[in-house]
């Protein structure tokens, strides 16, 4: 079989339950997010207060996008909080062993009750991931962490994902450790057959993680605030399709784009390639499902009465529409004048001539306030820009085998507009 070029737009293959979306806070929200400000933090760069900027979210809109579940199972949620580190007995989701890999840390709460930082949430049986564990910022300046709901994450998700690996591989090996494990996990179900059955389940969580951050491995470096996002869906993709021997190298790691304004732009993502217009949207976040540890099961189809809606999945389609929404209340932060340095105005003035100049021409100004906005992708060459092509040249060139979906019947196109393709400079 020839391999066929795999597009985004493959992500569609998924059926997108139809369940009903997560609770919503009561008006006004909770009185506090519940952040924790450390004050030893990993590096040194410490702080003694949280503040939240004011976005247009109230804490209980902040809490609802932390902590409500999209269809993402990484785990299970038992084992998770349940897990020690590689190298001593403390959890592994201590909020001072989770900042070291720059995710956010958060109080336990009604929303979260074991405490994990920001992003991670329990679904089901599982715990996963949402989209505030890559797009929920901070800021510390002398003693105070300022969060940024939408902004890009400093995580080191590689990072992670290894440590979290070790972890898994320690337990497994260290008897002790296991032990341990086992009296957490098992509480009164404990037994020596049902430690057999646990250790043999711990093994297929390990080689599972293993395998996904093998066929997802790069010999460039990721760090802090990067990831290939694009890369590991195509992964995830070809995984459900073809099988993990088909990998691409996802070795294009890009900054965390912000996401106001996101509901308001005609395309999105770096490279302009998933349109918001009709499905879009809808599309665009359950690639991102995908992405993060989401579950698609791809079977041959038999042709039966009425239209082809695609496969089986994880995906919470509700909570994606009502995150979407959620979304578009969302503005860009101001600058803190409470904690920041006043602006100098001389110096303003200035800089303002050197956007309209050099920089209005793609990046225009927005109103964050006008609910009718509206933003139209500029497109330019990554010649031009002179920024790294890789990801550019990743999604033209690469290919894979179709896999499960040889002679498959598409989805139905949405019904509704189309956007027009973004603006080429």
């Amino acid at each position: 079989m020839q391999p066929h070029r795999l597009i985004l737009a493959s992500t569609a293959l998924a059926t997108l339950y139809a369940c009903a979306p997560a609770p919503k806070p009561d008006e006004g929200g909770p009185p506090d997010r519940n952040a924790i400000a450390l004050e030893d933090d990993w590096y040194g760069d410490s702080a003694e207060r949280i503040l939240y900027l004011d976005q247009n979210w109230s804490p209980g809109d902040s809490l609802w996008y932390y902590f409500t579940d999209q269809g993402s199972q990484l785990m299970p949620y038992n084992y998770f909080v349940s897990l020690e580190q590689t190298g001593s007995e403390a959890p592994f989701i201590d909020p001072h062993h989770m900042a070291r890999f720059r995710y956010l840390p958060q109080k336990a709460d009604s929303w979260n009750p074991d405490g994990l930082p920001v992003g991670f949430v329990r679904d089901g049986d599982h715990v996963g991931l949402t989209c505030s564990a890559c797009h929920v910022g901070q800021i510390n300046y002398r003693g105070t962490a300022m969060r940024i709901d939408g902004a890009p994450t400093p995580a080191d998700m590689v990072g992670f994902l290894l440590e979290l690996q070790e972890a898994l591989r320690a337990t497994s090996r260290d008897e002790a450790k296991f032990q341990r494990f086992a009296v957490k996990v098992l509480g009164d179900k404990d037994s020596d057959a049902a430690r057999q059955t646990l250790r043999q389940d711990l093994n297929t969580v390990l080689n599972d993680l293993a395998d996904y951050n093998l066929r997802n491995h790069s010999n460039t470096e990721y760090g802090f605030a990067r990831v290939d996002a694009v890369g590991r869906i195509f992964n995830q993709v070809i995984r459900f399709t073809s099988g993990s021997e088909n990998s691409l190298p996802a070795n294009a790691p890009v900054s965390y784009p912000f996401l106001w304004d996101t509901p308001q732009h005609d395309w999105v993502q770096w490279p302009g390639l998933t349109p918001n217009a009709g499905a879009g949207a809808l599309g665009r976040n359950a690639g991102e499902v995908v992405g993060v540890f989401g579950h698609v099961d791809v079977k041959k189809h038999k042709t039966e009465i009425g239209e082809f809606l695609g496969y089986p999945s994880t995906v919470k389609a509700m909570n994606l529409v009502e995150m979407e929404e959620w979304l578009r209340r969302l503005e860009a932060p101001r600058w803190p004048e409470a904690v920041f340095p006043e602006i100098d105005a001389a110096k303003a003035q200035a800089g303002a001539e050197i956007y309209k100049n050099t920089c209005a021409g793609c990046h225009h100004l927005i109103d964050p306030t006008d609910p009718k906005r509206q933003i139209r992708a500029q497109m330019i060459s990554a010649d031009v820009v002179g920024t790294d092509a890789t990801e550019i040249v990743n999604l033209t060139t690469h290919i894979a085998p179709t896999g499960k979906l040889e002679g498959e019947p598409l989805p139905k196109e949405p019904r509704g507009p189309t956007a027009p393709m973004p603006r080429w400079r």
